[in-house]
């Protein structure tokens, strides 16, 4: 039987408490260096906190209670993590299905809950160029990939999608704050008319003052793939630090118009793309 069943709810708390708390000591005291003991303490802290099990404990408790709707709305940003993406949208999903629909400001509430207990985050759109925030669409990322996963039943493999995804996480680890950067524009078409366009960089990562511009491109197979890629660094007129990241890049390097090319794994490895 289980620990609660055998001996009561109380002391199966209690033991849950002493096995993870004993965990810490273990690595602690065990024969490693220094640094590898920090890092598997680290490891252990953030599998077992807010974005890990008690984070997860939390959902279940949640579905047990009944609450309506909760369940869906994550199984919504799931599939929808890193697309942009508005209250109003998701309260129209939730209209269309009569047996689930839910009020905006239930779905506002249970929104802001998630970012509380760390589950997901949000990246706000913002104009390069006016330079303020775009008060609409917003793009939103899961603190776990494993908990998106298992909402989605490990359905949606895409390498791109999870390359940008894993480079959030890390832009937010290290402190950054995260928006979705929009370039608006007024171009010429070849007919002579004149059309306004947006262009969008996937990350602004903002440290006090100073901006980087991140693009973030699993493959770059061709020229016209590479011109995609750097179309929207070549419409910002200031002089901040300007990184594409690509998954299958092996040595790092500029190109003409200054912007930097980096594979995934040196730009989340190597300490000068943490500046």
């Amino acid at each position: 039987p289980s620990c609660h069943k055998k001996f009561g709810e109380s002391t199966a708390l209690l033991a849950g408490d002493a096995l993870l708390t004993h965990a810490f000591e273990i690595i602690s005291g065990c024969d490693l260096p220094d640094d590898k003991k920090v890092t598997a303490i680290s490891l252990l802290a953030q599998n077992s906190g807010v974005c890990g099990m008690i984070g997860g404990q939390v959902i279940d408790l949640l579905f047990e209670k009944g609450n309506p709707g909760i369940k869906e709305l994550l199984t919504v940003l799931a599939s929808s993590e890193g697309s942009l993406i508005s209250i109003t949208k998701i309260f129209e999903l939730f209209k269309q299905k009569e047996d689930k629909a839910i009020s905006r400001q239930t779905i506002e509430k249970y929104m802001s809950a998630f970012m509380d207990w760390f589950l997901i985050s949000e990246a706000s759109r913002f104009d390069i160029r006016g330079n303020n925030l775009i008060a609409s669409s917003k793009k939103y990322y899961f603190a776990d990939c494993g908990l998106r996963n298992a909402l989605l039943s490990f359905s949606q493999n895409d390498r791109g999608h999870m390359m940008e995804s894993v480079i959030y996480r890390d832009l937010k680890r290290r402190g950054y704050a995260v928006n979705v950067g929009v370039v608006p524009v007024t171009e010429a078409n070849k007919d002579g008319t004149r059309e306004r366009k947006q262009y969008e960089v996937d990350f602004i990562a903002t440290m006090g003052n100073v901006k980087t511009y991140i693009q973030s491109a699993y493959r770059i197979y061709d020229e016209e793939k590479m011109k995609q890629g750097s179309n929207s660094f070549l419409k910002i007129d200031d002089s901040f630090r300007k990184i594409i990241v690509e998954g299958d890049l092996y040595l790092p390097y500029t190109d003409k118009h200054g912007i930097e090319h980096v594979g995934v794994i040196d730009f989340l490895c190597d300490e000068k793309y943490d500046s």
